[in-house]
């Protein structure tokens, strides 16, 4: 994704790149730990994507909006976020 952003111009300066995540809910957790956001952000993902990340960062207390470069995500992506989608649920109601 960060390339993506890189060939659209988007400076590097403005880029907060987190490497040590293995699910969405790390990706955020760990992103704001490095960032200077506490109430909003604005998540780089695929359109398909952006819900649940969004639902996501609403539960870790932070608002959030997406913005999807375009590109064609494969097939699989989508297979892999319905059973992401049951995680999120399933963390929601009783993780938390």
């Amino acid at each position: 994704m960060a390339r993506l952003l890189r060939a659209q111009g988007v400076p590097e300066a403005a880029l907060v790149l987190e490497d040590r995540s293995t699910t969405t809910r790390e990706n955020i957790a760990f992103g704001l730990a490095q960032s200077d956001a506490q109430e909003a952000i604005v998540l780089i993902t695929d359109g398909y994507h952006a819900p649940r990340a969004c639902a996501t960062a609403r539960a870790l207390g932070v608002a959030a909006l997406a913005s999807c470069p375009h590109h064609k995500p494969r097939p699989r992506a989508y297979l892999r976020e319905g059973g992401a989608w049951l995680k999120f649920l399933w963390w929601r109601g009783f993780g938390r």
